[in-house]
């Protein structure tokens, strides 16, 4: 215990020799060149911990983001595929045999669910909760080939009652999302 105590007092006595040798006026500009050292490394610290504060929270935007993909490769675009089905079946296919292959609100709900999906990344990309560039670049692409797909007229079967409009969400989108380059190519080509 002695052995501690005498350590501690040593180290007590070296650095009131250090801060004594600092307040002298002749050393004062080693004084400023130590304090301007402890600065920057104060800065340099503090820069680094920014550094790794952004890229947990980069990392936690990405594993949002992921899930949307999983979320997309597992289950969306399967709806995806059934509506471009859809559209394929009606030219070919006369409107009993439609019906008895599809129903209405079988195509309703495959609709609704892709535009939620595409609704919720649009969310999350202007939230910045995802990277925005990612969900901006995923949300035009997907847009516009719906877009297009769904500007196609579909003439239902007369006993569903139903016709489709343009696909106005789709439009919304494209010009949120996409850039001005593709927006201006897209509407130009379409």
């Amino acid at each position: 215990m002695f052995d501690n105590l005498k350590y501690v007092q040593q180290i007590f006595v070296a650095l009131t020799k250090l801060f004594l040798f600092f307040r002298d006026p002749e050393n004062q500009h080693l004084a400023t060149w130590v304090q301007t050292l402890a600065v920057v490394a104060g800065v340099v610290i503090a820069l680094n911990q920014l550094d790794t504060l952004t890229k947990q929270d980069q990392i936690k935007s990405n594993e949002r983001y992921l899930e949307f993909e999983k979320r997309f490769s597992s289950d969306i675009s399967l709806k995806i595929g059934a509506l471009y089905e859809h559209y394929e079946n009606r030219n070919r296919l006369n409107d009993d045999e439609y019906s008895k292959l599809y129903t209405l609100e079988g195509m309703l709900k495959i609709r609704r669910e892709i535009e939620i999906y595409i609704s919720d990344l649009s969310t999350c990309g202007n939230l910045q909760v995802c990277p925005k560039s990612l969900v901006d670049n995923n949300v035009c692409a997907q847009s516009k080939h719906l877009h297009h797909l769904l500007s196609k007229e579909l003439k239902l079967p007369p006993k569903w009652k139903m016709s489709f409009n343009e696909p106005v969400f789709y439009e919304w989108k494209i010009n949120e999302h996409c850039n001005i380059f593709e927006r201006a190519y897209y509407w130009w080509s379409t």
